[in-house]
């Protein structure tokens, strides 16, 4: 795992998980997957920071696009799933200008994944994903403890270590 960002932050991240690689990327890092957004605010990404985002969402490496990287999701042209939970979906669709809501969920699902021409993951007691094209997956296993704050970031997280140990497989299925 390589964590790339402010040094501040590199040294809790070490501090917790000496294994981990920190430094800023230097764009000669091999890459089998980013995982983006998490624990972030949009409104606090400084422009260097939109840009290496930006350059991200375009690049070939697949991309976990979370929390506060998903105004970043339209217009992306790498390989990516978006993680949102109720509200963030709720935030995202309207962004797509998909107001007017199916009252099923999982038509909603599968109709913002072909907007996006990406992966769908909408985060909740029933996880819904689905992919541009294909089936919607229903993932109804959810406990309580996925309520939990910080449960969303484990989840991109892990879901970024997935992509990287499959390349080649069909997003949609790994999540």
């Amino acid at each position: 795992v390589r964590y790339a960002g402010e040094q501040r932050v590199i040294d809790a991240v070490l501090a917790r998980r000496p294994e981990t690689v920190g430094g800023p990327d230097t764009g000669r890092t091999r890459v089998g997957a980013w995982v983006i957004g998490s624990g972030t605010d949009p409104e606090e990404r400084t422009d260097a920071e939109a840009r290496a985002l930006r350059e991200i969402v375009s690049g070939t490496a697949p991309v976990v696009i979370d929390a506060g990287a998903l105004d970043l999701a339209t217009g992306a042209t790498a390989p990516f799933v978006v993680t949102p939970h109720a509200g963030e979906f709720a935030r995202l669709r309207e962004r797509l200008g998909l107001v007017d809501a199916d009252q099923d969920t999982a038509a909603e699902v599968r109709r913002m994944a072909a907007e996006l021409h990406g992966v769908v993951l909408r985060k909740g007691a029933r996880t819904l994903i689905a992919g541009p094209d294909g089936p919607v997956i229903a993932v109804d296993a959810g406990t309580g403890w996925l309520a939990t704050a910080g449960m969303g970031d484990v989840l991109a997280g892990v879901l970024g270590a997935v992509i990287a140990a499959n390349p080649g497989a069909p997003l949609a299925e790994v999540a």
